[in-house]
Formats: structure tokens, C-alpha cells, sequence
């Protein structure tokens, strides 16, 4: 069997046609091809944030502007949001990967250590064939 590296782009696209599925297993280079991808995005969100603000601090404030203010805003939140739904459903593929549940990632809650512990989870190496599907 031929071993196919995946792109960045083909992991964009698996992310995001996958976004809110918790189900199922992703291999290492599809979850951190996956969280590059979410990342990159997150810094064009975070530059047009920026710019939306500094753009908006030059005008003279009036309704309109304070308008379209928040909806640039609401915008953004409901961005972010999509994001971490993401994030939290590739994390959850990933540590189904290698046997555990997505519940795991409350680890996240305890500081520093839970980060961690998922950090080492997500570079281990995929299991063969478990309860949560066939290996990637």
C-alpha cells in the first residue's frame, strides 16, 4: 500500500467538510496540517479585527459607523467561534485516534498540565484499527 502525504490544502479541505464531526479518527499530519490551517485563518481574522478597529478609530463616530462596527464585530465572533468548534471536533478525531475520548480535552481545564498531556496525545503515533473506526 502506497503511503500518500497530505497537503496543507487537502487537510483544509478535510477540516472543513468534517467541522462539526466528532466522530471518526484523524491521522497526526491531518490534525496538525488541520490546526496550521485553523491557525492561519485565525491570523487573517485577527488582521481584519485590527483593521476593522483602526479603520473605525479614523472616522468621525456616527450611527452608521457604530453600526457597522458591530456587525464587523459579530462577524468576527461568530468566526471565532466556528473556529474553536472546529478545534474542539479535530481534537476529538485526533484523540479518537490513538483510543481515547474526546472528553479528554477537559484536561485542558487544569493549567499548563492538561495542555500538556494533550500535546504528547496528539504526537503519538495512530492506533491500528479500534472502536471508533479503521486506521486513517
Amino acid at each position: 500500500m502506497e503511503n500518500k502525504q497530505l497537503t496543507l490544502k487537502e487537510a483544509s479541505r478535510i477540516l472543513w467538510q468534517k467541522k462539526f464531526s466528532f466522530s471518526g479518527r484523524s491521522s497526526r499530519s491531518e490534525y496538525w496540517l488541520g490546526m496550521i490551517s485553523l491557525y492561519i485563518a485565525g491570523i487573517i481574522i485577527y488582521i481584519l479585527t485590527i483593521s476593522l478597529g483602526s479603520a473605525s478609530a479614523g472616522l468621525t463616530l456616527t450611527y452608521s459607523t457604530h453600526i457597522l462596527f458591530i456587525i464587523g464585530l459579530a462577524i468576527v465572533a461568530v468566526l471565532w467561534i466556528l473556529f474553536a468548534v472546529c478545534n474542539l471536533a479535530l481534537t476529538t478525531r485526533r484523540l479518537h485516534d490513538i483510543g481515547k475520548r474526546g472528553l479528554w480535552q477537559l484536561l485542558y481545564l487544569i493549567p499548563c498540565v492538561g495542555s500538556v498531556i494533550i500535546f504528547f496525545w496528539t504526537i503519538y503515533i495512530s492506533d491500528d484499527d479500534n472502536k471508533y473506526g479503521l486506521k486513517p
